[in-house]
């Protein structure tokens, strides 16, 4: 098994519904079955690790897609 389909496996465990689960009080697991709406907010600060599919981010005019094993950090 990879590390990242381990990765997943893990996260199933914690992340039982299709939004977002305090799986600890220092972590939050989410899942989506699928696309969610663009939204516009301020974020916390946040580190986002993607363990499978893909999410878009904007910041501005820049606009990046982070894929499965690749993550974010936002400050």
């Amino acid at each position: 098994m990879d590390q990242i389909t381990e990765l997943r496996d893990l996260i199933s465990r914690h992340a039982l519904y299709p939004e977002y689960h305090q799986a600890f009080p220092w972590l939050m697991v989410a899942r989506r079955t699928e696309p969610t709406p663009r939204t516009g907010y301020v974020a916390e600060p946040v580190f986002a690790l993607l363990a499978q599919g893909t999410k878009r981010v904007a910041w501005g005019n820049t606009v990046r897609d982070y894929t499965s094993g690749e993550y974010f950090i936002a400050g």
